[in-house]
């Protein structure tokens, strides 16, 4: 049967898969240089940065749940951002696994542009706004990272940053008045 706490539990998992997932792709993720675009540690690494994607949406968006009365508006507003960047990055990730494999040969010079950009490199030929998808993405996962954490540490402690309003639920027991 599905319920809250299973949910939950079940969304902690996917968190914590993530986060081992992000660190064992910066350990194993090849160079980014066209000769290896269509190499097997490649399509691996990019397969298990989808996955690592996915579960740390479906995590953040468990975690958020969790603590939605509590995080208030900075825990919803970094919940957000975060389930963006995790959008962004299976999309931006999707294009790296199948699509640039297939353009490497034909398109070497359109590829080494693509496989510059996350690292702040300098495209070799226009790549058009594909350009502002690194940094877009640095933003939302440090900005929605933050928010979503001030809001959980601010509940933690008892703080609240803005005033309880008439339509808010009252605090949990225990929990110094807002």
């Amino acid at each position: 049967m599905v319920t809250p706490d299973r949910l939950t539990r079940g969304a902690a998992v996917s968190a914590v898969a993530s986060g081992a997932l992000f660190i064992l792709v910066q350990l194993i993720h090849p160079e980014e240089v066209v000769s290896e675009v269509t190499g097997p540690l490649w399509t691996v690494t990019h397969h298990l940065t989808m996955l690592m994607a996915v579960l740390g949406a479906i995590g953040v968006a468990g975690l958020y749940l969790r603590q939605i009365g509590e995080t208030g508006l900075l825990g919803l507003i970094g919940c957000i951002l975060l389930e963006f960047f995790f959008g962004v990055t299976l999309c931006y990730t999707f294009v790296e696994t199948f699509v640039l494999p297939a353009l490497a040969e034909k398109a070497p010079e359109f590829v080494t542009s693509l496989l510059v950009l996350p690292g702040g490199g300098e495209p070799v030929v226009d790549v058009g706004p594909v350009a502002l998808v690194a940094p877009a993405s640095f933003v939302l996962y440090l900005a929605g990272g933050l928010l979503l954490g001030l809001g959980i540490s601010l509940w933690r402690t008892g703080v609240r940053p803005l005033p309880r309003t008439s339509r808010e639920q009252p605090a949990l027991p225990g929990t110094p008045p807002g």
